[in-house]
């Protein structure tokens, strides 16, 4: 299909474009160990599904550095390997090539991996590293094509590839000379960027600790503009009606964020027991019903608010909320349906409510508020009025726990 030459270009430009996304996830991945919580990824805006739930689960790291950050190792060391293999390109030099297209092959395993694990639980599926992966299948097949041989040569040639890699083995007689140097170099590229990885992730952990200063935040808390919220009985709340303290949470179901966010509300809840309610406002980041949005952000997210609306009409909001974000941003609106009929809920008035203008309003209200309190993204959270800068679970609780003194 094309020639070793080509094969070398398009192995490069594979790993350049791996290596922006891998840098990307890798940048995204510091920027929330330092408290920095953004509205919504890249992920969100090109694919309607985010990346934050995956980046912030057990599997974003490995022995302390983020995945993004082997990933960028990874394809250095493949990437030095193919140079050095192009730079003494002859018959005699295939072992150097052969060790890449190995290398290659157990990180093909690796990603493999993580996509059925990222099926099998689709709440951790991230689109930035399914791209990662499928390009990492991608270079498999490139630098196989490069090496000229069938994988049952390659495998007859693994032993040797193995010895070599270990340095262990004589290399061809041109590379005499280079037998160190040419391992010593992709393995010091590679241990170089795993160092600054590791410190950088260790500094936006220390980053994050040593901003937070808890006097600063009280002070910054209540000196910080109070806004009027319109409560109403038609608004979701979760715990105590009558508790002095209240958490208005304007959220998009399509939201990575948001379903992060959410999954701290039970725990909130339960360590402030009638001291704390949780205020439901809905903010869909789609042109279909929010005129702020000029671009539809988030597909299907007007159509999972009136799901949730309906679900609320019949009392079951909570149920269909926490069904929804565990389920993840939804493909189609069958899905939508379907989590109703899970709940055993009357599809019949499920449908009714569904399409009806009292549910359409209800959401319309919402955003109308929100858009007059300058909301320009999601979640976007208010503690009894005061907008919330950074809305990590234990950042929050202090400035509950300083509220409730007050009470």
């Amino acid at each position: 299909m094309f020639g070793k030459k080509y094969g070398y270009y398009y192995s490069y430009a594979i790993i350049v474009v791996a290596i922006v996304v891998c840098g990307y996830l890798l940048n995204l991945h510091f920027a929330v160990t330092s408290g920095k919580y953004p509205h919504y990824d890249l992920c969100s805006a090109f694919f309607g599904k985010g990346c934050m739930v995956s980046l912030l689960s057990k599997f974003s790291t490995f022995l302390d550095v983020p995945l993004g950050g082997w990933g960028i190792i990874y394809l250095s060391f493949l990437f030095s390997l193919i140079l050095i293999n192009q730079k003494f390109n002859s018959d005699e030099s295939d072992e150097i090539i052969q060790v890449a297209f190995w290398i290659a092959f157990f990180g093909s395993l690796i990603s493999l991996y993580y996509l059925v694990l990222m099926l099998t639980f689709p709440k951790l599926f991230c689109p930035y590293c399914s791209i990662f992966h499928l390009l990492n299948f991608l270079l498999l097949f490139i630098i196989k094509k490069i090496t000229a041989k069938s994988f049952i040569q390659l495998a007859g040639g693994l032993k040797k590839a193995s010895g070599i890699l270990l340095l262990g083995n004589s290399m061809p007689l041109q590379f005499n000379k280079w037998k160190w140097l040419a391992f010593i170099i992709p393995v010091f590229l590679g241990l170089s960027i795993y160092q600054w990885i590791l410190i950088k992730n260790q500094n936006a952990v220390i980053e994050r600790i040593i901003k937070y200063d808890p006097l600063k935040e009280i002070e910054k808390f209540e000196n910080s503009e109070t806004f009027e919220i319109q409560l109403t009985p038609d608004d979701p709340i979760l715990g105590s009606v009558e508790a002095k303290i209240s958490l208005v949470v304007f959220s998009d179901f399509q939201c990575s964020v948001c379903n992060m966010f959410a999954s701290n509300f039970k725990n909130l809840i339960k360590s402030n027991k009638n001291k704390l309610n949780i205020r439901f406002k809905y903010f869909p980041l789609s042109s279909g019903c929010n005129s702020l949005v000029k671009n539809d952000l988030h597909h299907l997210s007007c159509e999972s608010a009136w799901a949730c609306e309906s679900a609320r009409m019949q009392g079951r909001f909570w149920e269909y909320h926490d069904s929804l974000f565990s389920l993840g941003p939804v493909k189609n609106e069958n899905e939508l349906f379907q989590i109703a009929k899970l709940l055993d809920l009357d599809m019949v008035k499920f449908n009714d409510d569904y399409h009806s203008e009292k549910c359409r309003n209800k959401i319309k209200k919402d955003i109308e508020e929100g858009i007059l309190l300058n909301i320009d993204g999601t979640p976007t959270a208010f503690l009894n009025g005061k907008k919330l800068e950074n809305l990590s679970e234990k950042d929050i609780s202090f400035l509950i726990k300083f509220l409730k003194k007050n009470f």
